[in-house]
């Protein structure tokens, strides 16, 4: 399996992937974006626009425009990981991915831009109970215009959490059943603020992710953005 973009991605388990780089993907005015996995298609939200920058990416206004994108999958280990770019400039907490109301969502990851770096969260919530891995801040002073990537990993017991490839943290798990997505959003409001600014490569996949394939996709696309 073959990607116009990002060919030394990890493939395998690999559930939705949408990159506005390939034009299977995204094409430029369009209000809907398709998964190159699978027949998954995505929503742009009140106005969602389109970059050249870095060979593609989405620009949320921080105001109202988010990203739907309607897989609907029960998975018992996955990974989700999201390039990001913000611009606005807040210590409020964004939402990267969640799927649905903060008071019924089974996944959710965030960061709060506390200067001088940044915080990473993940949450998982089943059986009414929850399990909430907030990481120590990342120190990085050009956090506002830098692109960055966050890879959240979940297993029956344990959760993880890296950042531009490499490991922060992981937590114990006490809620250890199966994760539920159904239209997850990234940069909706969903009980925090609205994300303003880029947003590219979004990959699912229906396993863990060892670290050293976190690092691979890390790897394969950090040159696109700078990095």
């Amino acid at each position: 399996m073959s990607f116009s973009y990002g060919t030394k991605i990890v493939t395998d388990g690999l559930v939705f992937y949408v990159d506005t780089a390939n034009p299977r993907s995204y094409v430029s005015g369009s209000t809907t974006t398709n998964s190159l996995i699978g027949n998954e298609i995505g929503n742009l939200i009140n106005g969602t626009d389109f970059s050249t920058d870095n060979q593609g990416s989405w620009n949320l206004d921080g105001m109202n425009d988010y990203i739907q994108l309607n897989t609907s999958v029960t998975l018992s280990h996955l990974t989700y990981s999201i390039w990001y770019r913000p611009s606005l400039t807040d210590t409020s907490f964004r939402t990267l991915g969640q799927t649905g109301a903060w008071s019924t969502t089974e996944f959710a990851c965030f960061f709060s831009s506390n200067p001088p770096g940044q915080q990473l969260s993940l949450v998982t919530k089943s059986n009414n109970t929850r399990t909430d891995t907030s990481l120590p801040k990342i120190i990085n002073p050009n956090f506002y215009n830098t692109w960055h990537n966050a890879t959240f990993v979940i297993e029956p017991s344990t959760q993880y959490v890296y950042y531009n490839g490499q490991f922060c943290d992981s937590d114990t798990r006490t809620n250890n059943g199966d994760i539920t997505m159904t239209k997850l959003h990234i940069g909706s409001w969903m009980g925090y603020g609205f994300f303003g600014g880029k947003i590219g490569p979004i990959t699912l996949y229906g396993k863990a992710l060892s670290a050293d394939e976190v690092l691979q996709n890390y790897n394969a696309l950090k040159g696109r953005f700078g990095l």
